[in-house]
């Protein structure tokens, strides 16, 4: 007999906290709001809700969250700069489809999310790495970079940056270094993509925006419902100049099928207009915090000295940089065989940039805090190992 195909992405290994995901904890999942939601919006919709979508997401949706951003950003956000995708990663892939061309260049921050450099190489781009510090991107090298890739003839498709408590790293773009990159980016004529999924999820106060720069410099920004309530969801929002969002909206995708996940956007929007999407940031916002503080309290007592640990101001990961006589990838298995698994440094480094093999990344969202301590503990017994 043919085992089962599975239902998860990844099943939980039994006997293994597992710090390498950043997928929340089951109990954070707002399980009765969604089915709450979904029960009223079949009730009251009907045949509406199983028919196919609007292009550019439900109208009601759309238009809720255009209030909302706005009065979260304190700046006009219009209808017409919005669109409702399948979640950050198929937006990503939206983008390259639709504004790159094969053989571009993807220009992207170090260490990267590994995964939107997949995308990138899924769609024929070539990622290559930017000089980057504390502060994220270093415009100089940005601009130096793209004057280079003309020089030499090379296609500039884009560039890709987490700025807000980013992937893998956890640090947040000063205002001032955003203004920097996005002048550097519009002075050149180069798309930049702001993946923006743990914005508002954040411990202390809201990080900084790009303002009305936004329209004027060819940001494309990708939002993430996944992030604010659960990822199963697969739906989340792209922000950018009507133009762009326009020519998107033209793909023959969206002309067949209609826009992405239309029940699953109905239902998010009744779960919005009745106020639980801010209630469970409420409620969620302060739990990452607290997982966050007893993560980072337990790796300062069980890294060795030399180790560096980036404060978590929001989203899911801690980023710690070990002595560089650690290679974490040599660390996992003795790590995993203690019972604690990590995502270490290398799989976020790009081929011509630098190769973060003594840093790990390590998810906070996923456990209670009181296995995020004993994950800690675990990870130093590993440690102890080497």
């Amino acid at each position: 007999m043919r085992p089962p195909l599975p239902t998860l992405l990844r099943d939980r290994r039994p006997g293994v906290i597992e710090l390498a995901i950043g997928e929340p904890e089951p109990a954070l999942l707002p399980v009765a709001v969604v089915s709450h939601a979904a029960e009223a919006v079949v009730r009251d919709h009907g045949p509406a809700v199983l028919a196919y979508g609007a292009p550019r997401g439900p109208g009601s949706l759309v238009s809720w969250l255009a209030e909302w951003l706005s009065r979260r950003e304190g700046r006009p956000i219009e209808p017409e700069q919005l669109m409702i995708t399948g979640g950050s990663s198929a937006a990503l892939a939206e983008v390259c489809q639709t504004m790159t061309e094969p053989g571009e260049l993807a220009l992207c921050e170090t260490p990267t999310y590994h995964l939107a450099a997949q995308i990138f190489r899924d769609h024929r781009l070539v990622p290559r790495a930017l000089g980057c510090d504390e502060s994220g991107i270093v415009p100089t090298a940005l601009a130096e970079r793209i004057d280079r890739a003309r020089a030499e003839g090379q296609g500039l498709g884009l560039v890709y940056t987490v700025p807000t408590h980013g992937n893998p790293t956890g640090r947040t773009t000063p205002a001032a270094r955003r203004d920097e990159l996005v002048a550097v980016c519009a002075d050149r004529g180069v798309l930049l993509v702001e993946d923006d999924p743990y914005r508002e999820i954040f411990f202390d106060a809201p990080p900084p925006t790009l303002g009305d720069l936004e329209r004027e410099a060819g940001v494309i920004r990708l939002g993430s419902f996944s992030k604010l309530l659960a990822p199963g969801l697969r739906l989340g929002w792209l922000l950018a100049a009507p133009g762009k969002v326009e020519r998107m909206l033209a793909a023959g995708r969206l002309e067949s099928g209609g826009g992405p996940n239309h029940m699953t956007a109905m239902i998010v929007h009744r779960i919005a207009e009745q106020g639980d999407l801010d209630c469970n940031l409420s409620r969620v916002s302060p739990a990452y915090a607290e997982r966050a503080a007893a993560l980072v309290g337990a790796l300062r007592e069980v890294l060795p000295d030399g180790s560096r640990l980036q404060p978590a101001t929001g989203g899911f990961f801690v980023w710690a940089q070990l002595p560089e006589s650690v290679d974490t990838a040599e660390l996992l298995p003795l790590a995993e065989r203690a019972g604690v698994g990590f995502a270490p440094g290398v799989r976020f480094g790009l081929p011509d940039g630098p190769q973060p093999t003594s840093a790990i990344r390590l998810a906070f969202c996923g456990n209670s805090p009181e296995l995020l301590v004993e994950g800690a503990r675990r990870l130093g017994r590993a440690l102890e190992g080497l």
